[in-house]
């Protein structure tokens, strides 16, 4: 099975690309059918750690893809962690999404999180050191 087959839509094409909270969609999962992972062996968008010449030739397919977009989406709401999805490796999709939280919150107003003594996310409160950490 490809990514065309088994992946869940989560928003509508011309929507956000935000996680959505749930994975119906009123624009269906027409999307896979169309996809150019369809027919692909489904090895070469889940290739080995270290593997960059796999990784690279699965990029190749979805950038020839017409719905790179609506599978990139659906990755990015699904939480999808691992493989190739939308031309984008899942470390890539984190880094997406972390960019995204850090301009949804510049645009808020609210400050950045901060790390405490020892690297861990806490408030900017207690990185200042206004308060204690919890465990």
């Amino acid at each position: 099975m490809t990514f065309a087959s088994t992946s869940t839509p989560a928003s509508a094409p011309g929507t956000s690309w935000a996680p959505a909270a749930s994975a119906s969609v009123a624009g269906g999962d027409g999307w896979r059918r169309r996809a150019a992972c369809r027919h692909a062996d489904p090895d070469l968008f889940f290739p080995p750690v270290g593997d960059s010449q796999t990784a690279a030739a699965a990029v190749a397919v979805c950038r020839g893809c017409p719905v790179i977009d609506a599978c990139l989406r659906d990755a990015l709401a699904t939480g999808e962690r691992h493989g190739i999805r939308g031309g984008l490796t899942g470390i890539e999709r984190r880094k997406l999404l972390a960019a995204r939280r850090r301009l949804v919150r510049r645009l808020a107003g609210q400050a950045p999180p901060a790390r405490d003594g020892r690297g861990r996310w806490c408030s900017a409160s207690v990185a200042a050191g206004a308060g204690t950490p919890v465990a």
